[in-house]
Formats: structure tokens, sequence, C-alpha cells
């Protein structure tokens, strides 16, 4: 996280974005979402977390990492998921018109 801090301090970029996944499935690791959702929050910073590792195995009725943690946004404008813990092959991105 302090590499985190450190990168996003550094960048002249006036906005920025912080992707990860969530579940890294080689092995079975957590993203630390909770963590990196603190520095996201500072204006112009958006997260993008990939869900299809955590997607039926985590957080209450396996609606994925973000339920594991608690974490609600109301930025959340895309939604995918269905690849791996779907069973299924292919996945798939969902969001407001707008």
């Amino acid at each position: 996280m302090q590499a985190l801090d450190a990168l996003l301090a550094a960048s002249k970029a006036p906005r920025k974005l912080v992707a990860t996944d969530t579940v890294f499935s080689m092995d079975g690791d957590i993203a630390p979402l909770p963590e990196i959702a603190g520095p996201v929050r500072a204006p112009r910073r958006l997260a993008a977390a990939g869900r299809c590792h955590g997607f039926g195995v985590l957080g209450e009725h396996g609606q994925g990492a973000l339920a594991h943690f608690g974490i609600a946004s109301p930025r959340r404008h895309l939604h995918g998921d269905a690849g791996q813990g779907g069973g299924v092959f292919g996945a798939f991105v969902a969001g407001r018109r707008k």
C-alpha cells in the first residue's frame, strides 16, 4: 500500500485509475480492497476491480469480493462477472446507458 500511495503521489496525470484483480487465481490471494479504496476516494481517482474470480465464492450469496469486505460504492458504474465463478466461458460488462 505504501508503494501505491507513492505512485499515486508521484503521478502528474490529471486523473488516475487503480486497477486490480480481486482474487488472484494462481494462489487465491484476495486484494486488500478496503486499503485500496482509501487512496482512490480522492478526487479524480477511480478504481477498477476484476471480479470474476471472487464471484460465486466470496461475500454473502457469492456476490464477490466487494460484498466480502462490505464495500458499497455509489460510484460503481460497470458490472461484469460470469467467467470463472459461473462455470461458463466468457464474461460481460454492463452499466447504465449514460
